[in-house]
């Protein structure tokens, strides 16, 4: 089963241009299943119970499901194994807690008394007026932005790159009502 998972990794890494974290996490993900000849449904489903007897949380065990599929349905479709599915865990939906106006207000009016507070000043002010992820922001890089036209070209996930205005000041416009 190691040489089809590699094939598989392959097939993902060049014919279909996942990043390397993703397939970190197939790896992290078959580890964790113990993907071993015969493979079977019920050996799949153990798994995942035992996994949240041992205490991982439901979200943890839900995202390896989604990778484990993954390469099940690459197994089916190379005709190695057929039918084989790891039902998905039910999850709870939630609602992300963004910040109140009083909050930003204050990230934006707090006066840095080092270099370091007025570079997370600066950080957070750029996630709050784009909209852009941490990671995008943190890999940033000083040819990824454009003064003179006030853009920023951010690289995000799946090797796609969006382009972003970005104010001169951190008063965006949430401020101005």
């Amino acid at each position: 089963m190691n040489a089809k998972f590699e094939e598989f990794l392959k097939e993902k890494r060049y014919l279909q241009n996942v990043s390397e974290h993703t397939i970190e996490f197939y790896r992290t993900s078959v580890k964790a299943f113990n993907v071993q000849e015969p493979l079977t449904q019920s050996q799949l489903n153990q798994t995942v119970a035992e996994m949240r007897e041992s205490g991982k949380s439901a979200d943890c065990v839900d995202a390896y499901i989604r990778e484990i599929n993954s390469f099940l349905t690459w197994l089916n479709e190379n005709e190695i194994v057929k039918g084989l599915k790891v039902k998905r865990l039910k999850l709870p939906k939630r609602v992300v807690k963004t910040f109140g106006e009083a909050e930003l207000k204050a990230i934006v009016s707090f006066k840095g008394k080092t270099l370091q507070e007025a570079r997370i000043q600066a950080l957070l002010c750029t996630l709050i007026d784009t909209g852009i992820r941490i990671d995008e922001a943190l890999r940033l890089k000083r040819a990824d932005v454009e003064f003179d036209n006030l853009l920023m070209t951010v690289g995000g996930k799946g090797y796609k790159e969006r382009l972003f205005h970005f104010p001169l000041s951190c008063d965006g416009f949430f401020l101005s009502s």
